[in-house]
């Protein structure tokens, strides 16, 4: 697969829950940038499936992201492509990302 992203990847592991017209799950979410995320998990949505992920931090804090699915990698997992964010939404994920320093 040829690298397509434009956003620095950050590295998680981070906790979450995935929510699609396929299902739903407790996930682990391997990496992420301002524009999408990788998701461990063995359900296998469709591509171009809406979807929406919650990521939990560390410190407590959590934020919704809408987008979606761009690719599967079946019993890995699959990416998924965030709509385009708010201010709000690039803002709050560049810190706990630690991209604003």
């Amino acid at each position: 697969m040829s690298e397509r992203r434009h956003d620095a990847r950050i590295t998680g592991p981070f906790e979450g829950h995935w929510h699609g017209g396929s299902g739903a799950n407790e996930v682990r979410i391997s990496d992420m940038s301002l524009g999408g995320c990788f998701v461990e998990t063995m359900m296998q949505p469709v591509v171009g499936e809406e979807t929406d992920v919650t990521v939990l931090f560390a410190d407590g804090q959590s934020i919704t992201l809408q987008g979606r699915v761009a690719y599967v990698e079946p019993g890995i997992g699959f990416g998924i492509q965030f709509r385009p964010l708010t201010a709000d939404e690039t803002t709050f994920l560049s810190r706990q990302l630690h991209l604003d320093s």
